[in-house]
């Protein structure tokens, strides 16, 4: 992983902005419209080097609760 990358500016917002460029309304559906994709892969569609897997599921999980 690049130092602080993916970590860097606002995340959430970045990760948000780039799923609703590719048509999904929401990570949740972008995650669901492909349940055998891992959330790696996921996230280096996202952005490679730009968005994190653990980004991911952390905001996957925030929206779980």
């Amino acid at each position: 992983m690049s130092e602080g990358g993916s970590w860097s500016g606002n995340w959430r917002v970045r990760m948000y902005e780039r799923v609703r460029a590719r048509g999904y309304d929401s990570l949740t559906a972008f995650a669901a419209g492909r349940p055998a994709v891992p959330l790696y892969v996921l996230a280096d569609e996202l952005g490679q080097d730009d968005v994190a897997a653990v980004q991911l599921l952390s905001a996957l999980h925030a929206k779980a609760e």
